[in-house]
């Protein structure tokens, strides 16, 4: 049985233990991992709370901001939590449908690229993305849970890949027929790697590998969820690591060629970033009816050097999608 601590502050490594400890159950059923999921939201929130009121009472600026800092990283981390034990509910209560729509793989690939390389770039790492042998760039298929799967891959790569190290997404067409191509996601790092012990385990929920337990923050249900979307969208995933020597994980999919497209020349290509701002200049249109969130939305992409635009809703930015004219828009974020 979890205690919940009645402490303002919960340590990390409170947490860690409560996650280490749950993965080591031989049997789990929804009551305990329901019981698992309540005292982890809790002690995290007595840990920001704890942190709220440290800062309040504190006038050394800068141990205010180590505070701040950490009020930040908690939450982060409760919202990667909510999110993580959401879909993997859903996931497992099998309410997940998957879409069939045409989408362009290469414009995935660069969307999903614009999103990872300034968390790449901040922490001194190199970013490669590559579209190889592209014959058929236009399928049918769920981009919104191909682009949750690569985010993942991606997400973990920065999260244990040194500064200086580097990071690569390749997407490839292997072989087609005249109604599905097959295609190979690679998400490679020189990261830090993992034992063949720990990826016996690593598509386990709660997996977490003992060297990484002190050092970095994770809900450890990031694999299981990946390896369970690409499960449900008919592929598989392999991986390949040592410790000290990096990691290569490949998503095989097959997906039904959209009819009528084929790839063009320009996606054929292979870029490299080291530094630059890729959100610079750009402009986004956004639902969002948490005038909160709206507000730290605009203000972070204004950092950016970048200009939002705040819809209440799906519908108004769709209307407001409808009457502007091409250009005036390079992204929407739902």
């Amino acid at each position: 049985m979890w205690h919940v601590e009645t402490d303002y502050f919960a340590p990390a490594v409170f947490v860690i233990m409560l996650i280490k400890e749950h993965s080591q159950r031989k049997e789990h059923n929804d009551v305990q991992d329901n019981a698992f999921y309540f005292v982890l939201i809790v002690s995290i929130v007595n840990a920001i709370i704890g942190l709220t009121h440290l800062a309040q009472e504190e006038d050394n600026i800068q141990v205010i901001r180590e505070y701040l800092h950490n009020i930040d990283n908690s939450s982060d981390f409760l919202l990667g939590l909510i999110n993580d034990i959401l879909d993997l509910s859903k996931i497992e209560s099998g309410s997940i449908e998957l879409k069939k729509e045409s989408m362009n793989l290469r414009k995935v690939a660069e969307q999903i690229a614009a999103i990872i390389r300034p968390n790449v770039l901040s922490g001194g790492k190199k970013f490669r993305i590559s579209e190889e042998s592209f014959c058929h760039e236009h399928v049918l298929g769920d981009s919104i849970r191909i682009r949750q799967v690569l985010m993942n891959l991606l997400s973990n790569a920065v999260k244990y890949t040194p500064e200086g190290g580097e990071i690569s997404l390749r997407v490839e067409e292997l072989s087609s027929d005249k109604k599905y191509a097959k295609y190979r996601f690679t998400v490679e790092d020189t990261g830090i790697g993992m034992t063949e012990e720990f990826l016996q385990h690593i598509f386990e929920p709660f997996a977490r590998a003992e060297m990484l337990e002190r050092e970095i923050q994770g809900t450890g249900l990031g694999m299981a969820i990946t390896k369970n979307l690409v499960d449900l969208m008919g592929g598989t995933i392999d991986v390949e690591s040592e410790p000290g020597q990096g990691s290569c994980f490949e998503v095989f999919m097959d997906l039904k060629i959209a009819e009528g497209r084929s790839a063009s020349p320009a996606s054929q290509a292979e870029t490299e970033e080291q530094d630059g701002n890729i959100l610079k200049g750009m402009r986004f249109l956004c639902a969002e009816d948490n005038e909160l969130n709206a507000e730290i939305l605009t203000e972070l992409l204004k950092i950016e050097g970048a200009e939002c635009t705040i819809c209440e809703n799906g519908k108004r930015v769709l209307e407001t999608f409808e009457q502007s004219v091409p250009g005036d828009y390079d992204m929407i974020l739902m």
